[in-house]
């Protein structure tokens, strides 16, 4: 379910059964990056439904303390990796982009091009 509040480049999630706001930056990024190495290995984690990758990701694009990473990683588990991967992948890849979507949804129009 997506959160009309959310803005470009943001990722809503339903954490625990609360809504949650991934927000891609630079502190995030920063910090993720080196957790991991980079940011590719990040991704990789997520992708093979790494529970703690998963809970420092997300702990760090909610904006969560460092002490809280492990409460954050309860409610990972407790929402399940299934259901998490997918938009954590789409934030990670967000990242990469300077906190932007990568493929932003086309401004509204006829579809033709202007001059």
């Amino acid at each position: 379910m997506k959160d009309s509040r959310i803005t470009a480049g943001e990722v809503g999630i339903t954490l625990a059964g609360s809504p949650a706001t991934l927000r891609p930056t630079l502190g995030a990024g920063i910090a993720i990056n080196q957790m991991f190495g980079n940011l590719q290995e990040a991704h990789r984690r997520v992708q093979a439904l790494d529970l703690e990758a998963t809970g420092f990701i997300v702990a760090k694009a909610i904006g969560a303390r460092d002490g809280d990473i492990k409460s954050v990683t309860e409610k990972v588990f407790a929402t399940g990796l299934q259901d998490l991967r997918l938009p954590v992948m789409q934030y990670i890849a967000m990242l990469t982009n300077g906190g932007k979507p990568i493929n932003p949804e086309p401004d509204e129009g006829n579809g033709e091009a202007t001059s």
